[in-house]
């Protein structure tokens, strides 16, 4: 009976991020601490999940898209450095003195987004090069590796901004990310024995499933819809880190 729980949770959760881009950890990880899962055990399950579905989700945001991999090398090679010490952070340091800050952060920036009505709405030039873009991968990795929730939102925003990208591409670039740095982050939490089969057992699978109907969605509704939601959950989630887990 847990098991299907388990599945359920994981499927609701993450259909409702990849539509939105919004965190999927911000409804999981509360779940699995009411489990009795200890903190550095459910964020490296979560991270093990996320490897798996994201994906299907950046195939379903990019397949009518150009993939720009030389933006994606920079961004991913300074973000594996970013997560080594993000997850060394969670394990040794107690998150909850720095979620009331990441809230007030990603609140602004959603502040931000919908005070620029065409932010991420249509493709625009770039105003700032692959390289020096590349660098916002050490502190995108870092939060990637210590918490996560919401780093959708924050990179979505960063390649929107300085490169361009409409909301859609912006997602499908993040979920390329997410995936190395996820497999990256979950590979350094189990081999210092912090997972629980029985947990991603059940998780996984709701949560390909979840990936796969909400990224699909998403992208058949276009850039408007996903950037309706992606203000509506970023809001909800800012003020949920803000005011209490």
């Amino acid at each position: 009976m847990k098991s299907v729980l388990i599945f359920c949770i994981a499927f609701l959760a993450t259909l409702t991020g990849s539509i939105s881009g919004g965190s999927t950890s911000m409804v999981t990880i509360p779940i699995w601490l009411m489990f009795g899962v200890p903190l550095p055990v459910a964020v490296g399950s979560e991270k093990l999940n996320t490897s798996f579905w994201v994906g299907c989700a950046a195939y379903n945001y990019l397949r009518s898209r150009p993939i720009d991999w030389r933006l994606l090398t920079g961004l991913s090679l300074c973000g594996l450095f970013g997560v080594y010490w993000g997850t060394r952070v969670t394990i040794s340091v107690n998150s909850e003195i720095l979620k009331p800050c990441i809230g007030v952060i990603l609140f602004l920036l959603v502040i931000f987004t919908a005070l620029r009505p065409r932010l991420g709405v249509l493709s625009k030039p770039p105003t700032l090069g692959r390289l020096l873009t590349g660098v916002f991968g050490l502190p995108l990795g870092f939060y990637e590796g210590f918490f996560g929730s919401g780093n959708s939102i924050f990179t979505s925003i960063v390649l929107c901004q300085t490169r361009g990208h409409d909301l859609l591409q912006a997602l499908g670039h993040y979920y390329i990310l997410a995936w190395m740095w996820s497999v990256f982050a979950a590979i350094r939490y189990i081999h210092q024995g912090y997972y629980a089969l029985w947990l991603v057992s059940a998780s996984i699978p709701g949560a390909i499933l979840g990936g796969y109907v909400g990224s699909r969605l998403g992208s058949k509704r276009g850039a408007v819809f996903v950037k309706r939601m992606f203000l509506v959950v970023g809001a909800i989630f800012s003020l949920k880190l803000l005011f209490g887990y």
